[in-house]
């Protein structure tokens, strides 16, 4: 008989269980006597049990049930990758071995998840077998009638419980204690509802709250103090989150989102209220400056790490122009080097390459994985006002534009010519020229960006990118004291079927391939 193990753990504390690798534990031994050969096990960790299983999106987005319980929940909700896996697998197995029956599911009362799972399993002749319980066959009508039974008592005795959780965390936290543990910075949960301070960070805090309402610049106050602390210990987030903390002065939010005392820490105060409530006006205004500055295009943002730490690097603003550099250096003395990393996103005054046009090129990594046979079911455009839009454009000729028509009459096809070799090539070619003449839009910028996969690793000397097709590194060059990306040209090359190939050349004075990618070939001279 072979067996497959699941278990699942729940991170909320109204659904205490065993940890799962005490689960599989007993189920493990529970298979071994039994006599039974494992050919599978699945879990799932900080995950409900009320969550479908991956593969069940379509018919989660029918249930009514489950759909409002969805919206009742603060936290974002997936579906279980371990189950997905699991019910995949129930061909080949005859026995399913749980640690007790609410680990494979909580079901909302209502929901079709119960009558999901237990189609499946009488479909494939599955019995369950618990360690915490008796052997279940839902292919039994009894059986099946009270595991239902059962899970609508449980259902409710849960929800009971939570509501009662969630008035006794709204009586304390209005009585001016904090709930549970807490991570505020400088601030420590002794438990039995106490809190203490630890005084080295309390001095941190302090002097954040004096540098803001002395006027110092946000990231001054930061960098001084990773440097009396001697390494990165703040980032301006911290920073942030220190500045909107009212326990600091002696108060929290009760659950009406009203400032009331905190009894917790009353003594043990850092600041003055005053001083919090001064705070506060010149963060508003702050953010409120924020806003009104001029907002700028970042399709790199996230894309980008620094070569030296390997941080991500961040958006700056220099002298109006969009610069990626890495935040170590900036508030870390001890990462001066993270410099190096810094690139920018624009290019020069004086037609230098910097970023975005080095990417350029790259796109067409992305354009032929789009226009590949294996895609072109997911291209949902109309490709004839595509064509025309192309004529429109002045990206095709008149006359490339009858051959297109003249083709589709010949074949026959009708609109399906749209999707013929010779349509696609003339799309290809068309996005070719569009990039080698640098006239593109963000939109096309940012889908191509999408479909090529790019992000780079940002160094002095080099940028290693890595792409859908297979990473490129890029050599940096200098001129008139800054580091710039060099220079590239496009050709187009014959390829053996009907779609064409391109060579994409950076020109930086050494002959070097730096990657051969079928279509494209990607070199230096």
């Amino acid at each position: 008989m072979k067996a497959l193990i699941y278990a699942r753990q729940s991170s909320g504390k109204d659904d205490v269980s065993e940890s799962v690798e005490a689960q599989i534990s007993n189920c493990v031994g529970l298979a071994q006597q039994k006599n039974l050969e494992i050919i599978g096990i699945y879990r799932d960790l900080n995950n409900s049990g009320e969550l479908y299983p991956e593969g069940a999106e379509k018919i989660a987005e029918l249930d009514d049930a489950y759909q409002s319980w969805m919206k009742e929940q603060s936290g974002k909700k997936g579906f279980r990758k371990g189950l997905g896996e699991l019910l995949k697998k129930l061909p080949e197995a005859n026995i399913l071995l749980v640690n007790e029956m609410t680990r494979l599911y909580r079901p909302v009362n209502h929901s079709f998840l119960e009558n999901y799972i237990h189609n499946l399993l009488r479909i494939n002749g599955i019995t369950i077998f618990q360690f915490q319980g008796e052997e279940i066959d839902l292919r039994r009508f009894d059986q099946h009638l009270i595991v239902g039974m059962k899970n609508s008592i449980l259902y409710e005795d849960l929800k009971k419980k939570r509501q009662n959780s969630i008035n006794a965390f709204r009586i304390k936290r209005d009585s001016g204690k904090l709930c549970c543990g807490t991570r505020i910075f400088a601030i420590n949960y002794c438990g039995k509802d106490k809190l203490s301070v630890d005084q080295e960070k309390a001095e941190i805090v302090r002097e954040v709250f004096s540098g803001i309402l002395s006027g110092k610049p946000l990231n001054s106050i930061v960098r001084s103090c990773n440097q009396k602390n001697g390494s990165l210990i703040m980032y301006p987030s911290l920073l942030y989150s220190i500045a909107a903390q009212p326990l600091y002065a002696g108060m929290q939010y009760n659950t009406g989102g009203e400032l009331i005392k905190n009894i917790q820490i009353t003594g043990q105060e850092l600041i003055s209220e005053n001083d919090w409530f001064a705070v506060q006006e010149i963060m508003k205004k702050k953010k409120k400056k924020q806003k009104n500055k001029k907002s700028h295009w970042l399709p790199m943002s996230g894309r980008l790490i620094c070569g030296v730490c390997g941080s991500r690097l961040v958006c700056r603003i220099d002298h109006g122009k969009v610069c990626y550099s890495c935040n170590r250096q900036k508030f870390d003395p001890s990462h001066a080097s993270c410099n190096q990393s810094r690139i920018r996103f624009e290019s020069g005054a004086y037609g230098e390459y910097a970023l975005y046009d080095a990417v350029l090129p790259l796109l067409l990594i992305g354009v032929f994985r789009k226009y590949s046979p294996g895609n072109r079911h997911l291209l949902t455009e109309d490709f004839s006002q595509k064509i025309i839009n192309f004529f429109l454009n002045s990206l095709i000729t008149k006359q490339e534009l009858k051959e297109i028509y003249f083709q589709a009459e010949q074949s026959g096809s009708g609109n399906d010519i749209f999707l013929s070799e010779y349509t696609i090539r003339k799309i290809i070619l068309c996005k070719i020229r569009q990039i080698a003449d640098r006239k593109i839009t963000h939109s096309f910028f940012e889908e191509f960006l999408y479909w090529s996969e790019i992000k780079a690793v940002v160094n002095q000397g080099n940028v290693e990118f890595q792409t859908s097709a297979g990473n490129i590194e890029i050599p940096r060059l200098w001129n008139n004291g800054r580091v710039w990306m060099p220079h590239w040209t496009l050709r187009i090359r014959k390829t053996i079927d009907c779609l064409p190939g391109v060579i994409i050349c950076y020109h930086t004075g050494k002959n070097k391939i730096l990657g051969n990618f079928g279509r494209i070939k990607v070199l230096t001279n």
